[in-house]
């Protein structure tokens, strides 16, 4: 019985070629119909095995190509060979980014595995080696735990800002890539009114007698690092255009560089330093980024910008850790907010935000440096961030932050952007662009 929907079940062959063998037994003459059994096959002689022999090529299914049109198959071929060429050239060029370059030679960087908190044995090749990314467990206290200051999240990330580990050439050159990408979309913004009215703000504010003044965008004056911070903050974030790093939370790490540079400026700070300071604060931000989600609780991710700030003000500065400990708590206090600023009608404080919070950050290193202090433990106390603006007083964060002499290199998890857009909409624009080129 040569039912096919049955025959295929049972025999699990795809029905194309049952199909193809049963027209040509019936083309044969080697079919007939029976009643309440449907097409069978009709009884054969001895002399018939060799015509039924043939009958294997169509089930077998090797046999339908030749019958095609050999142009047809050679344009075929063409295509898979042309697809195969592009997937091994894009391969080949992905092959050789530093970025995988540097996953795969030093995996220490990869903040999470296995080995991260071990000790590096000498005996061990060079790169593996080499001292790794420490994991920071992080959860609140009640006050009568009295956490030792060591052991806050907030002396350990003065403890790196504060570690004088030189800064690598492939880092250096990127921080000197995102020096100009900020400046360049910066000035692409000037003429936008939240920049003219922080513009404006910051002329009012001429720098001390014990400064040199920074510098502000689009103009020759020079004003107090606070408010310098504060103008080229907004300027940078304006269009949304500059670098991000994504991960348990948004960034743009970018934003570190205004209160930074503006530091630098003032101070006469040489461009060594200025190179340690910002990649203090990439470190920090991308780190606090990758471990504590601040979106989930409806917190603008502007909070790890205000540590991330401090740190690299510290570091700029060669201040010691206690002094960053105290500038870092500060800066996280004054800069948690709601992200309502991101959400509705979005208003102009949506670009002035993490300028704020580049502003306090400098303003907390000032006040640290004159002796003052902040809200201790700031992530971990009863009363603290984690307690009551993040997961609560259950809650533990494991934070990866660059073990003593580690080089700080997370500036090279980061990345930047081709369209002025968030950078979850950069490949739908890519898209939509090579989509109107085929299809005006």
């Amino acid at each position: 019985m040569l039912a096919e929907v049955d025959q295929t079940e049972r025999l699990g062959f795809s029905r194309t070629p049952l199909g193809e063998a049963r027209r040509r037994l019936s083309n044969e003459g080697l079919t007939t119909g029976q009643e309440g059994r449907g097409v069978v096959v009709s009884e054969v002689s001895l002399d018939d095995i060799t015509e039924m022999f043939e009958l294997r090529l169509p089930l077998s299914a090797p046999q339908p190509s030749p019958r095609h049109a050999s142009e047809t198959l050679g344009r075929k071929r063409a295509t898979i060979a042309s697809t195969v060429a592009s997937g091994d050239g894009t391969l080949t060029q992905a092959a050789t980014t530093i970025l995988l370059h540097n996953s795969l030679e030093k995996p220490g960087r990869l903040s999470r595995s296995q080995d991260s908190t071990r000790e590096p044995d000498a005996s061990e090749d060079p790169v593996k080696g080499q001292p790794m990314t420490v994991i920071h467990k992080v959860r609140v206290y009640k006050s009568e735990e009295n956490l030792a200051r060591a052991e806050q999240l907030a002396h350990k990330i003065a403890t790196v800002a504060a570690d004088p580990v030189d800064v690598t050439p492939e880092v250096t050159d990127m921080i000197i890539n995102r020096i100009i990408d900020n400046a360049s979309v910066a000035i692409a913004s000037l003429n936008r009114a939240p920049i003219i009215a922080a513009r404006v703000q910051a002329l009012t504010h001429a720098p001390t007698t014990n400064g040199k003044g920074s510098s502000v965008f689009g103009i020759s004056d020079k004003v107090s690092p606070e408010w310098a911070a504060w103008a080229n903050g907004v300027a940078v974030r304006e269009l949304d255009y500059h670098d991000t790093f994504l991960a348990a939370d948004y960034s743009h790490p970018g934003d570190n560089i205004p209160p930074i540079l503006a530091v630098a400026q003032h101070t006469g700070a040489s461009g060594k330093d200025l190179i340690r300071g910002i990649a203090t604060g990439y470190e920090i931000q991308v780190n606090l980024v990758k471990a504590i989600c601040l979106h989930q609780h409806k917190i603008d991710h502007v909070a790890h910008l205000g540590p991330s700030a401090a740190a690299g003000i510290g570091t700029l500065l060669g201040l010691d850790v206690e002094t960053i400990f105290q500038s870092v708590g500060q800066a996280l206090h004054t800069t948690t907010a709601t992200r309502q600023s991101r959400k509705g009608e979005i208003s102009t404080w949506k670009a002035h935000a993490p300028a704020f919070a580049g502003k306090m950050a400098v303003e907390a290193a000032d006040r640290a440096m004159r002796g003052q202090t902040s809200p201790v433990p700031i992530y971990e106390g009863e009363d603290g961030v984690i307690a009551w603006m993040l997961d609560g007083p259950d809650a533990s964060y494991e934070v990866p932050l660059p073990e003593a002499g580690e080089a700080k290199r997370a500036i090279l998890d980061t990345y930047t952007k081709e369209h002025s857009a968030e950078y979850q909409a950069q490949a739908w624009i890519d898209l939509a662009r090579k989509l109107h080129k085929e299809h005006p």
